[in-house]
């Protein structure tokens, strides 16, 4: 194996690694942003059928930690 070949091999070897990294790291990053616009969907439908959201805490610059509560309804704990 001559130098020039070497050098090939090491560097498709080395993009192909970047690039799968790249790739998860893109795949995580909009699993993240569906799982939060999943739950701010659900949080805003909650609210309005007259649930409560509060934001517990300011975790960082985009994420926080937040509960919502819906309303118990009488007619289901009734029954």
């Amino acid at each position: 194996m001559d130098w020039t070949t070497a050098v090939v091999a090491i560097s498709a070897v080395v993009v192909m690694k970047v690039s799968a990294l790249i790739g998860l790291w893109l795949h995580l990053r909009m699993r993240r942003d569906q799982l939060r616009h999943r739950w701010m969907a659900d949080a805003v439908a909650a609210v309005a059928e007259g649930g409560q959201a509060e934001i517990a805490e300011q975790v960082d610059d985009c994420c926080f930690s937040a509960s919502v509560r819906t309303p118990t309804r009488e007619k289901e704990h009734m029954a």
